[in-house]
């Protein structure tokens, strides 16, 4: 159990982390038949040349080379800067990265907040939006340094994830998770009661600390976290008081416009976490034994599965691990080239599926691999390519749905921009912009999807109520794909 009182997997919401755990059973289950095929290939060679050294897939120099660059990869990560805006005053200096842990992880100070937000889980769901029981209002209290810790994180110059591979350990997403429903309820009862400064303020610093809990190139569990406190919580939130009859404020209407562009425009490119999910899986397979003992590192980093590699360990470990160096090289130079950070999101999208149906057409099927494996006169070859194929399209599974899920969060990001223009010319003009107003600025220059470039689809749905919805094909069921927009006035 991770600190901060992190709860087992069983006790999420089903909801929130099926799909997410679907792609993790899909690579589970192929990475499993990757190492059955290795482990039955390793015991088929040996069997047949049982009075020499087995032969080798990789020369020591090969496999030294692999382990060098993913260390690079690491050592990078601990030098690595993030400049980005803050959403509002002067910048502090230094790193956002302390507070991030405090946040995620705990302190002993704060353990009553974590401890609180695991136990009583279920009362938090059932209470929500509104309800000042004493349950919750001592959740409340308990979590109050936390959520101090994260508006100050949102802060500081540099927003880098401490996550990033190489540098720590990655932390559960739980306690963040359900942190998200409770700040939701919070943001709604704070509007309520006319603290609406306040409420803004929290809802979109807490947007902003999930943007950096994967700034730098951080692994796409840490943007899972984001997108779900952003769609099932932050954003319906914010949506809700966009809707609410009461006069919001020019000024308000204004600094949330301003902080959405920033948040928009900030927003991590996917390559950064893509790319951080293959270093991420090599640094945790590479063997000790590869690392160079000049070699060091901050914090906490899983360097192989095995503390000690003694003349006991067999071929088949050493293929497992030359495979996934080799895999994971050749597939960050074909992400790079698949999803540049100049690129609009559905390009990379549309890349990305582009990518796995090439290397599904190259790659040989499971039986392939055990024909080749038995009848072909040059085995070791022919294995060696199938394998890092094999590796490649199991590297692959899942990412076209996760840059999928970040365009949706991108979309309602900018329509939810779109009404707060809207809602800032209907009080000031005292008339509901129309759906012939979406033709003149300002609202014709914001409605524009960020995830495609392509123009949002307006629909009038009612004399006073109009949707925005995203101009491509999204995510649909648990997801909310679109974003209504209701007249404030009589």
């Amino acid at each position: 159990m991770q600190p901060g009182g992190n709860a087992p997997t069983s006790q999420r919401d089903p909801e929130k982390t099926a799909p997410m755990e679907g792609v993790t059973f899909q690579k589970s289950l192929a990475a499993f038949i990757v190492l059955m095929t290795l482990t039955f290939w390793g015991i088929g060679c040996q069997e047949s040349a049982p009075s020499g050294p087995p032969p080798r897939l990789f020369s020591e120099e090969q496999t030294q080379a692999f382990a060098k660059w993913v260390l690079n990869e690491a050592s990078l990560n601990m030098t690595k800067t993030c400049p980005r805006p803050v959403l509002r005053g002067e910048a502090l200096p230094g790193k956002a990265a302390p507070k991030i842990i405090e946040v995620m992880e705990g302190t002993p100070e704060t353990q009553s907040c974590f401890r609180l937000l695991r136990e009583k889980e279920s009362q938090i769901k059932k209470a929500l939006p509104y309800n000042e029981s004493k349950e919750l209002q001592d959740i409340i209290t308990a979590c109050d340094p936390v959520i101090s810790a994260l508006q100050e994180a949102v802060r500081y110059e540099d927003g880098c994830s401490p996550y990033l591979p190489g540098v720590r350990e990655e932390a559960s997403i739980s306690p963040f998770m359900r942190l998200s429903e409770v700040i939701s309820w919070i943001v709604r009862d704070l509007w309520a009661k006319g603290d609406r400064k306040k409420a803004l303020d929290l809802l979109l610093d807490s947007m902003r600390f999930g943007q950096d809990l994967s700034r730098g190139g951080a692994p796409d569990v840490h943007l899972w976290s984001a997108i779900i406190g952003d769609l099932h919580h932050f954003l319906p939130a914010l949506e809700f008081m966009l809707n609410q009859p009461d006069p919001i404020g020019e000024d308000l209407l204004l600094q949330l416009d301003r902080e959405m562009s920033l948040l928009i425009r900030t927003e991590p490119h996917p390559f950064s976490w893509l790319r951080a999910e293959l270093v991420g899986f090599s640094l945790s397979v590479i063997p000790p034994k590869l690392v160079p003992p000049e070699w060091t590192y901050s914090g906490r980093l899983k360097l192989g599965k095995k503390k000690d590699l003694g003349p006991q360990d067999t071929r088949t470990d050493e293929m497992s691990w030359a495979f996934h160096l080799l895999a994971d090289q050749k597939a960050t130079a074909e992400f790079e080239k698949a999803c540049p950070e100049s690129q609009l999101r559905l390009q990379c999208y549309d890349n990305i599926i582009a990518l796995q149906k090439r290397i599904q057409d190259e790659k040989l099927g499971t039986v392939g691999i055990v024909f080749n494996f038995l009848f072909s006169k040059d085995a070791k070859a022919k294995m060696g390519r199938t394998m890092i194929l094999m590796f490649r399209s199991l590297q692959l599974i899942g990412y076209d749905s996760f840059v999928q899920r970040e365009g949706l969060l991108l979309f309602r990001l900018k329509a939810l921009q779109v009404h707060a223009i809207y809602r800032r010319i209907a009080e000031v003009s005292g008339t509901c912009p129309g759906p012939d107003d979406f033709k003149k600025e300002p609202l014709h220059g914001a409605m524009i999807d960020p995830f495609s470039g392509k123009p949002i689809v307006l629909k009038q749905m009612g004399d006073h109520k109009l949707a925005l919805t995203p101009p491509t094909q999204m995510l649909s069921g648990q997801e909310k794909t679109e974003s209504v927009v209701v007249c404030p006035l009589p």
